[in-house]
């Protein structure tokens, strides 16, 4: 196997290493929750950590979208403002979302508080936002960015809702708290390097090769995050 063929197995390789790091920290972390937690209230936590893992999926081809249209594009002006288009549609979805989850809590439908159904809206937003950057970063060509962001973003907010759940009170408030707390600092930190960082090396001038090696990627990624 020549050096090319290695440099171009790389970004799969370090995508299923993220996701792989993805599933074993959650391996680590949910033991430690369970012991920390009421049984019923960590029954509610990991209902809203698989919720998470629904709404990256149902996010209305948002991701989708990102990832056939930014590719093609040579500027970094553009690419940014067909994030920016994504990111709006998504506060518009999550904004509707989050008013029915009041109306249901207010209700008495569901057995949660109103600011605990707003904290759990707000928690799947900054996910889901989260997920769209990444798959930004893969079509961009940033590959190691990616999945330093995935793996980064998951262990700061577990390792938040641990850190409260254990040290201030262990229950629900607190872990989403936590997985808020987390997920906004890496979203904030992700945002502003995509936003600023398309002069580093790996965002340049697209091959066909690149183009093949981006569609690659973005398959394995979806893949590997369906398993994990």
């Amino acid at each position: 196997m020549n050096l090319r063929a290695v440099r171009q197995l790389m970004p799969i390789a370090a995508l299923y290493a993220g996701r792989i790091g993805v599933a074993a920290l959650g391996l680590v972390i949910l033991p430690w929750l369970s012991k920390s937690m009421p049984a019923a209230e960590f029954g509610l936590a990991a209902t809203i950590l698989s919720l998470q893992s629904l709404a990256v999926v149902l996010d209305l081809g948002l991701a989708v979208t990102a990832s056939r249209e930014l590719p093609a594009l040579d500027d970094a002006h553009a690419a940014q403002t067909v994030v920016k288009r994504s990111e709006r549609r998504l506060v518009q979805l999550y904004c509707a979302i989050t008013a029915i989850a009041g109306v249901l809590a207010a209700s008495g439908a569901i057995s949660i508080s109103v600011p605990t159904a707003f904290m759990i809206c707000l928690s799947l937003l900054l996910i889901v936002w989260q997920n769209i950057l990444v798959v930004a970063f893969i079509s961009r060509q940033r590959f190691f960015i990616s999945t330093a962001t995935q793996f980064l973003s998951l262990l700061l907010r577990h390792c938040c809702s641990l850190a409260l759940v254990v040290l201030y009170s262990a229950t629900l408030d607190a872990f989403v708290i936590g997985q808020v707390v987390g997920a906004a600092v890496v979203l904030v930190v992700s945002r502003v390097i995509f936003q600023h960082g398309h002069k580093l090396s790996g965002d340049h001038a697209r091959s066909g090769s690149s183009h093949s090696t981006i569609s690659i990627a973005i398959v394995v990624y979806g893949a590997a995050g369906a398993c994990a």
